[in-house]
């Protein structure tokens, strides 16, 4: 269940990453930002050879969302209530607490705290985008 939710919002949030940034920077600087975002060096030489569009197929990964959407927060800010911190929070507990990443089981209070994150964060993007 918290997979399937978290799958669920990531493909959303990928598709409003991918088509807002390219309005409102352009291919060219949207890429640059979410190569700005990207933390492995290996990732950003892979990604550099991809066009804008080809970088959402390629590995980019829920934390690099995350830091996409941090880093321009005035482009996506209405989408998320303009909360940052509570954008953040959410996003890092939906990440965090990935039974299926981490091959572990998890406590109920943290699951439950994963799903509240992940169900503000869809209800942003179900109501604002």
């Amino acid at each position: 269940l918290l997979s399937e939710a978290r799958n669920a919002f990531e493909s959303h949030l990928r598709n409003l990453v991918k088509s807002t940034l390219k309005i409102s920077l352009g291919a060219t600087a949207g890429k640059s930002a979410i190569l700005q975002a990207m933390v492995k060096n290996q990732q950003k030489e892979k990604a550099g050879a991809l066009t804008y569009d080809q970088i959402y197929d390629a590995e980019l990964y829920f934390s690099d969302l995350r830091r996409v959407v941090e880093n321009n927060w005035s482009v996506f800010k209405n989408v998320f209530s303009d909360d940052q911190e509570r954008f953040s929070t959410c996003m890092k507990n939906a990440n965090l607490y990935r039974a299926d990443a981490h091959a572990k089981s998890i406590e109920r209070s943290e699951f439950e705290l994963a799903m509240n994150a992940i169900g503000w964060l869809a209800q942003c993007l179900e109501e604002n985008s």
